[in-house]
């Protein structure tokens, strides 16, 4: 019988096929060569021999792609931009042209090799963080990825080259203290309830600019995150590089989630209702522009005299305090829309500093 990875086939007619690489054609794709013999064995035999007759032309032959890296990844990103969100696009973009064209755009793609995609590697690594150079070499394994799968490429380079070890850092969150000073002010700040509504749940603050009134559910106080809002930096047609608002679904599918809200919270959001004419919660005609919100939580960190935390630095606050107050782990990664357990607990677990001391006591 056949077995996988030999491509040898029944045939509806009883005879047996096999399938074998002649050489490619001269628009680079490959070309094939077939035998067809009444038994499976003889198919295998026949095959075994035009494999390796065949194996030193295809190998050795110039593929006929002359174009260079940052040739094929602009024709690879026209070719997913209608595949992918604005957001991962926009993404893909600014690393390439930031990070390897000027290292390695002119290089011709048949010549990428193990040797020289390291190399570009360890000069991002001079300055870029071992997670960002990460990033970045994923999005090249993509781009190359696909050359091979359009055949352009025998094969893909990045497949032998491992990446950067990500050393475990400690996660940024506020103190009790800190929260209880932030939170005592923040209620009282007319630009506070931002910060006030990830505190209590968690939420990013793409989560919280792209909130609509039609996403809270005052019946059962719940809201739905139902999409986010970034502002991203485009090219437009006169070189110039300028950012734009966008309004996108949520980071992963089960960034798509409900979560309860407090008494608390749908009183202030029901205030903030009466008072509203626009459909977003935050926001006028638009919705409310992260960097603004950032704003305001910086000046008001400024006027606490407190550390200069990240706005993410809420949603880590958030979901420490469930830890604390003993919030079972499943329960906490379905508030935050990870898409596993397991990455609440890699990014989380290093927080228990006052149980790692009751189990040395222990």
């Amino acid at each position: 019988m056949s077995r996988r990875g030999e491509n040898i086939y029944k045939r509806k007619d009883g005879r047996w096929e096999g399938r074998y690489i002649k050489g490619r054609k001269n628009d680079g794709t490959i070309l094939y060569g077939y035998i067809y013999r009444n038994s499976y064995k003889l198919v295998k035999e026949q095959l075994t021999i035009m494999k390796a007759y065949h194996y030193q032309e295809y190998h050795n032959k110039d593929f006929k792609y002359d174009g260079t890296l940052e040739q094929w990844s602009k024709q690879w990103l026209e070719n997913i931009k209608d595949k992918v969100k604005m957001s991962t696009f926009v993404s893909y973009s600014n690393k390439l042209a930031i990070h390897i064209y000027p290292i390695l755009g002119k290089t011709l793609l048949k010549k990428l090799n193990s040797q020289n995609i390291p190399h570009c590697m360890k000069r991002l690594s001079a300055s870029l963080s071992p997670s960002a150079v990460r990033v970045v070499f994923q999005v090249v394994n993509s781009c190359i990825k696909a050359a091979v799968e359009k055949k352009i490429l025998l094969f893909n380079p990045c497949s032998q080259i491992k990446t950067p070890k990500i050393s475990s850092s400690t996660i940024s969150s506020l103190s009790e203290s800190e929260e209880q000073q932030l939170q005592k002010y923040a209620n009282l700040h007319p630009k506070g309830f931002p910060i006030i509504l990830s505190l209590q749940t968690g939420l990013r603050i793409g989560e919280i600019c792209g909130l609509k009134w039609q996403d809270i559910d005052f019946s059962t106080n719940v809201l739905h995150v139902r999409r986010t809002v970034q502002r991203l930096p485009v090219q437009n047609l006169g070189g110039r590089n300028k950012t734009i608002l966008v309004e996108n679904s949520p980071k992963s599918e089960s960034s798509i989630r409900t979560i309860p809200i407090s008494n608390t919270i749908r009183s202030d959001l029901l205030s903030l209702k009466e008072k509203s004419s626009s459909s977003y919660v935050f926001g006028q005609k638009n919705p409310a522009e992260p960097r603004l919100i950032t704003y305001w939580f910086k000046k008001m960190l400024d006027e606490l005299e407190l550390p200069n935390y990240r706005f993410h630095s809420l949603r880590h606050t958030f979901a420490t305090r469930c830890l604390e107050k003993g919030v079972n782990i499943a329960t906490i990664s379905d508030l935050l829309g990870h898409h596993s357990i397991k990455m609440t607990l890699d990014t989380y677990i290093g927080t228990f500093l006052s149980e790692k001391r009751d189990a040395i006591e222990l």
